[in-house]
């Protein structure tokens, strides 16, 4: 790989990487998203050094606007979403078009800040791999290892991850990929306690009252962060948000935290859908039983307490000048 800046951007690698199709409807257009591991972490057009990088194609996106647009703006109400620019890229000698190169979504201090377990898995005689010594050690002496955090999750019907188990609260049956670690699916231990994070905040919120075993769903999820996530999502009709591409992630100790945004190229009425910005597309009841079901954001916007402080977080940060 060889990038070349300009005058506003340095770009100074050139050296090995590899280069995978990534994606899944995407990877069938005729102009393909990759995903690139460089040889070594390297700062690219003013982002964080990292080795894991996205290339993504917006087939569906003739503006080539809404996945920036939305990261962007995520960033700018107090959510989280992953860093970009626009580059025109060549493989193999050719031109293949306009792409928007893009941090990967990753447990990392510069993206996705929370406990990583993959580089303390030595520590507890574990691998990257295999996490069941976990297990082992949880039983010869109980609550000796703190399990409350450390994880990005992803909730998507396309269920593709290594790590996955489905989740059953209220009238929703969600699909939950463990995306980091990779692995914690060869720990009991590890993939309960994520299950167990999970089922007692959706067991809340799905609640008429909001309340499950005594904890209001406020206790265990950053509503500050939800509002936020439901605000990108809603202000850009992301269609794609009623079925996948919704992350969470939660540190050790801390509430459940919504993010990073991502795939809005089917979003804001593109060539993709049929959908405009005069509706609601998220929290409303037209998308199908299977998105319905999947549709989390349907609870929270049935909720009076979430829609006051969805309502205070848009006049605080997407329209300050407004505030009194």
């Amino acid at each position: 790989l060889v990038t070349q800046g300009n005058a506003e951007w340095k770009a100074p690698y050139a050296g090995a990487m590899t280069i995978k199709v990534r994606g899944n409807t995407s990877a069938g257009y005729s102009k393909r998203p990759y995903k690139i591991k460089l040889a070594e972490k390297t700062k690219l057009f003013g982002m964080p050094k990292q080795k894991h990088w996205v290339l993504l194609a917006n087939w569906n996106d003739m503006a080539q606007l809404r996945n920036k647009l939305a990261a962007d703006f995520a960033n700018a109400i107090g959510s989280l979403g992953m860093r970009s620019t626009w580059v025109d890229c060549f493989l193999n000698g050719g031109f293949i078009g306009c792409y928007l190169l893009s941090e990967h979504i990753r447990v990392d201090k510069n993206r996705v800040d929370i406990y990583d377990w993959d580089d303390h898995a030595a520590e507890y005689g574990c691998t990257e791999t295999d996490y069941s010594p976990l297990d082992a050690a949880l039983a010869a002496a109980p609550g000796s290892i703190d399990l409350s955090g450390g994880y990005l999750l992803e909730f998507s019907t396309e269920y593709d991850e290594l790590s996955q188990f489905k989740l059953t609260s209220g009238k929703l049956k969600l699909p939950v990929m463990v995306d980091t670690p990779e692995y914690a699916r060869t720990s009991a231990e590890m993939m309960t306690a994520c299950r167990a994070i999970l089922q007692r905040y959706f067991d809340a919120c799905t609640a008429v009252d909001g309340y499950a075993d005594g904890r209001h769903y406020s206790e265990l999820s950053d509503v500050d962060s939800m509002a936020a996530y439901w605000l990108v999502n809603e202000l850009f009709a992301n269609n794609d948000a009623t079925k996948k591409s919704r992350y969470a992630y939660v540190d050790r100790g801390g509430k459940l935290m919504w993010g990073p945004v991502w795939d809005f190229d089917w979003g804001f009425g593109s060539i993709a859908t049929a959908n405009t910005p005069e509706r609601w597309t998220c929290s409303a009841n037209t998308q199908g039983t299977t998105s319905t079901e999947n549709s989390f954001f349907k609870e929270w916007a049935a909720d009076p307490y979430f829609l006051l402080k969805a309502y205070e977080r848009y006049w605080e940060t997407a329209r300050p000048e407004y505030v009194r």
